[in-house]
């Protein structure tokens, strides 16, 4: 078991945690098929918007987005579908991710991926569930709002009794902010508190609630240094990558010559440049250094059919180095709030998880005493054999 300090010092443990196959693994996995739904989902609410799929895929290539896009009302449907599909996807595998910190942290350092997305298997509904449950009575009270909104227009009767309850109404809209941010609670905290603690959707939600409320300032600090550690995780390994990258381009372009300057021109048009979420940190540390190392230019070169066919693979594997980085900081954000919540249920509730025992261990343990019960035999049959061999040794004996 790792000894913890229980304190902010715990939290800089999580780029180290973090920095792990099975993890990044997992992590990686989520992003893929979170991706996939997601890009799908979007190409055809654009689509439907009445942008053929040629025109769309010039624009946003593997990256689709609605950024500047009229949709229809369907169209608006089936983007948030893609984007609900990724985040459900992304709190999956960081449970998974968080259980497999959560037995390294116990001591068990041999617990696969498999065995964590077992796990997840049996308690995914307290992941997704527990943030459902919030947005139900968000919605719930919303629905009180237009409700009283109605009562409101009746004619002198809606006037003054809304003024009369102006106080509660403000009472339950100062609620319902609160209940905002227990929603961004859920999903920043969830996975952590379903890997560790093991609670069902309705506990899980209960924690939420106790965590935001009695650990305020203590969760607000620790997650900004917790997101300042994994910007600093994912900057490093990307310039890693990116001298990597930078190498092979060097040692390789010294027999390749202008082919491989050409290929890779063309490849690093796969990467998100266009995307607008990460834009910005797309060009400062991949796209502006790579488009340097080739002398990049905004049109790209003509190639032969050969070519193109390898500047497309290769723009398929910066992505994917890209997701690479990307999985890394997402593990370093799942094991640093596996340490929060350990530190945080510690300081509320004075229980170390660390010291609870799994499941599996309890089963394990329970099998195990079984299996002496049924192995070693009944007293009476001890006396009845005892009574047997004594005379046997008498005849010896004689």
């Amino acid at each position: 078991m790792v000894k913890l300090y229980f304190d902010f010092r715990d939290i800089f443990r999580a780029a180290r945690f973090g920095f792990s196959g099975k993890k990044i693994g997992l992590q990686f996995l989520g992003l893929l098929i979170g991706y996939i739904g997601y890009a799908i989902l979007t190409y055809i609410a654009l689509i439907a918007s009445g942008i053929g799929f040629a025109a769309n895929w010039a624009s946003y290539r593997l990256f689709p987005t609605i950024v500047a896009s009229t949709l229809p009302w369907y169209g608006w449907v089936l983007y948030v579908a893609g984007l609900v599909f990724f985040v459900i996807m992304w709190l999956v595998y960081s449970t998974a991710a968080a259980k497999v910190t959560y037995q390294q942290l116990k001591g068990d350092d041999f617990y696969t991926a498999r065995e964590a997305l077992g796990f997840v298997g049996k308690n995914w509904k307290a992941v997704i569930l527990s943030p459902l449950m919030v947005i139900a009575i968000v919605v719930f009270l919303l629905v009180c709002g237009i409700i009283i909104g109605l009562l409101g227009k009746i004619p002198y009767v809606g006037e003054l009794g809304f003024a009369l309850l102006s106080i509660p109404i403000f009472g339950v809209a100062l609620f319902l902010v609160f209940l905002a941010v227990v929603f961004g609670v859920g999903i920043i905290l969830g996975p952590a508190i379903v890997a560790t603690a093991r609670e069902d959707s309705f506990e899980t939600m209960i924690q939420f609630f106790s965590s935001i409320w009695s650990q305020t300032w203590r969760f607000v600090v620790y997650d900004v240094l917790l997101g300042a550690i994994t910007i600093a995780g994912v900057y490093v390994l990307g310039s890693f990558s990116y001298w990597a990258l930078k190498l092979v381009y060097v040692v390789c372009g010294w027999t390749m010559g202008p082919k491989l300057h050409n290929m890779a021109m063309v490849a690093i048009n796969w990467l998100p440049t266009k995307w607008a979420i990460w834009s910005l940190w797309s060009k400062g540390l991949w796209c502006g250094k790579l488009a340097a190392m080739t002398s990049y230019m905004p049109s790209p070169v003509t190639l032969q059919r050969a070519e193109s066919v390898a500047a497309f693979i290769m723009g398929i594997f910066l992505v994917l180095i890209f997701g690479f980085v990307i999985s890394y900081g997402l593990s370093i954000w799942s094991a640093g709030q596996t340490l929060i919540y350990l530190i945080l249920r510690k300081r509320k509730d004075d229980e170390n998880l660390l010291e609870r025992e799994d499941e599996e261990e309890e089963k394990i343990e329970e099998a195990k005493v079984e299996e002496k019960e049924e192995k070693a035999p009944p007293a009476e049959e001890k006396k009845e054999k005892a009574k047997e061999e004594k005379p046997q040794k008498g005849e010896k004996k004689k």
